[in-house]
């Protein structure tokens, strides 16, 4: 029967079911056919009213009434004009119609199909470890009491991530070093490249039965796991601003759920010296000269700094000493402006001219109590720019050696003359970068892609009479002596010659 809202129902065991409206049709379309003519040879009383009692089968029927007796083979028309009789006679095997009705009707049954709430259960605790399995489900279909049959089917018993991925309620994070806390006086901030970074997961709880395997703690490109909720050290953050921190936690099904906070890194950098200048006055003099700038990083929070500078002091030793003496501070001297400062003294001390010294620069900041920024430097014996000695003159050379002694390059002509360089070529210079004239030596086995053509010891020879017109010679150092040449033309070397 169909109502008002296009709604279609089916009886079965005298109650009204909900179907499709293809599966109503199939149903009634054989009871439509034998109504038909079964009223048409006066053989049915039933009434419009009635007509959702009807299930086509006439004998036994109340509304059944004898009619007249015509051949099974007359044509009796109907809705098509090509009906007889035969036609409308029962058929014992099934129709296509009926097999329709029954394959709809038990899809219906399955889709309908709960599964008790035991029963479920035990299924995800079997299958706690895959989001999805194949099941086969047996339907048995009883009449009243009446065994009608047993209808088997595989199906899929899948899990979403929706329904099925685990739930965490939070993670704490702080800052575990005790240098940079006791300057921002809050574990929750964090200072770029010192703060060390604690993270530690909350609870969290698997859902349908499955079992949590592991948590994932990642901040600035770095990554840490662990199979318990116990704290994870991810070291130092070497980026500043606001940076994500994230908590994945995984179940056995590979189900994730991540939770994300962003934490405040202030920007730091140890105090440096942008400019320095320490020398002999004129180079040669016993009065040395300490000029120089720089900064330190300010530690802001809420518009307030937080660092300072501790201490600015400096210590020396001549280079052939194996202790340095006494620092002295210069804090106080220095100029500042904000967080830069600068300092200018042209007569600090007085050192021997013909010994060189060492020169150590120690800065200290708020955050630097124990880690100090250390600075080195050289200050050369003095050498007077020519100097005059009994039958020797030396320039830049304060004992000469010989009639002329110079210490540096020389000139002719507006070329230079070819002498010895005496130190060797150190392990980051390719030889493509030596274009001055002049004798080098490798004292150490070169390294790979460095542009030597062998690896091993030798002195090299440069000939050149500008950057783009140079000739290299390399002699092996070692028997067999082997030599090798090459040339730069322009910007272009070619490729080693073994001679």
């Amino acid at each position: 029967m169909q109502n008002n809202d296009k709604k279609y129902f089916i009886p079965v065991d005298g109650t009204p079911i909900e179907v499709s409206e293809e599966v109503y049709r199939a149903y009634y379309q054989p009871i439509w056919n034998t109504r038909y003519h079964a009223q048409k040879n006066g053989e049915c009383r039933c009434t419009k009213a009635q007509l959702w009692k009807c299930d086509g089968v006439c004998p036994g029927c109340p509304f059944y009434a004898a009619g007249k007796k015509v051949s099974i083979d007359t044509p009796i028309g109907g809705e098509e004009d090509e009906l007889t009789l035969g036609d409308t006679l029962a058929d014992d095997a099934p129709s296509a119609e009926s097999i329709l009705m029954d394959k709809e009707l038990l899809d219906a049954l399955y889709d309908e199909l709960t599964i008790p709430t035991d029963s479920r259960t035990g299924i995800l605790k079997a299958m706690y470890e895959d989001k999805s399995v194949t099941a086969k489900l047996t339907v048995t279909t009883y009449k009243g009491s009446t065994y009608v049959g047993i209808s088997e089917r595989n199906c899929q018993i899948a899990t979403t991530s929706h329904n099925s991925r685990p739930v965490i309620e939070g993670f704490i994070y702080l800052d575990t070093n005790l240098k940079t806390t006791a300057v921002t006086g809050n574990s929750k901030l964090f200072i770029q490249n010192y703060s060390n970074l604690k993270v530690t997961p909350l609870t969290a709880k698997p859902r349908n039965e499955s079992k949590i395997t592991g948590y994932t703690v990642s901040c600035n490109g770095v990554s840490k796991s662990s199979t318990t909720a116990k704290e994870l050290n991810l070291g130092t953050i070497t980026k500043s601003g606001d940076v994500v921190v994230m908590v994945t936690v995984t179940d056995s099904r590979g189900y994730t759920t991540s939770i994300k906070k962003t934490i405040t890194v202030i920007p730091y950098s140890s105090p440096n010296l942008s400019t320095i200048t320490l020398r002999r006055t004129n180079e040669i003099e016993s009065e040395i000269q300490l000029i120089f700038n720089g900064s330190y990083s300010p530690i802001t929070i809420d518009g307030v700094n937080h660092n300072q500078l501790l201490s600015f002091r400096y210590q020396y030793k001549r280079t052939s000493d194996a202790n340095y003496g006494n620092f002295v501070d210069i804090l106080s001297n220095l100029k500042m402006n904000g967080t830069s400062y600068s300092y200018s003294n042209l007569q600090l001390m007085n050192l021997d001219v013909n010994m060189s010294y060492d020169f150590h620069i120690e800065i200290r900041d708020a955050m630097e109590k124990s880690v100090i920024t250390d600075l080195y430097y050289l200050i050369p014996q003095g050498t007077p720019l020519v100097s005059l000695r009994k039958q020797k003159v030396g320039i830049n050379n304060p004992n000469p050696q010989s009639a002329l002694d110079v210490t540096g390059e020389i000139h002719m002509n507006g070329f230079p003359v070819m002498g010895i360089i005496q130190t060797s070529v150190e392990d980051d210079v390719s030889l493509n970068s030596l274009t001055t004239q002049g004798i080098y030596f490798r004292r150490r086995v070169p390294q790979e892609n460095m542009n030597y053509p062998a690896l091993v010891f030798g002195m090299l020879e440069v000939f050149s009479c500008s950057t783009n017109l140079v000739i290299q010679r390399y002699t092996a150092r070692d028997s067999p002596f082997d030599v090798y040449i090459r040339s730069k033309v322009n910007s272009s070397w070619n490729k080693w010659v073994k001679k």
